[in-house]
């Protein structure tokens, strides 16, 4: 099972911002998503500037992955978003 997340918007944000908060936002944004993929059993498959493709062995977990990453957001727009405008996700899980 796979689960693609997508930030939304994410040229538009990176050409308005700082490139070291730039920088900062979308690692801490890419280490959040692989600690959650990894708690529930799964791994990052691929990234791709700001998509990730996870991989899980059953779609209860990439489901509860999701869930938990979109919960998270708040968390981490609060304390780890440094470009100053929230980051929103488009996600989708694949099974088959």
């Amino acid at each position: 099972t796979f689960l693609c997340l997508d930030i939304v918007g994410s040229t538009k944000l990176k050409a308005s911002a700082d490139p070291l908060a730039v920088e900062f936002t979308f690692t801490e944004y890419h280490q959040f998503v692989d600690m959650i993929a990894r708690r529930y059993g799964g791994r990052v498959h691929s990234t791709a500037g700001d998509g990730v493709t996870c991989a899980f062995e059953h779609p209860q977990q990439a489901f509860g992955a999701a869930r938990t990453i979109q919960s998270g957001l708040v968390e981490l727009n609060t304390f780890r978003n440094k470009i100053g405008v929230p980051l929103q996700l488009r996600i989708a899980v694949h099974a088959g």
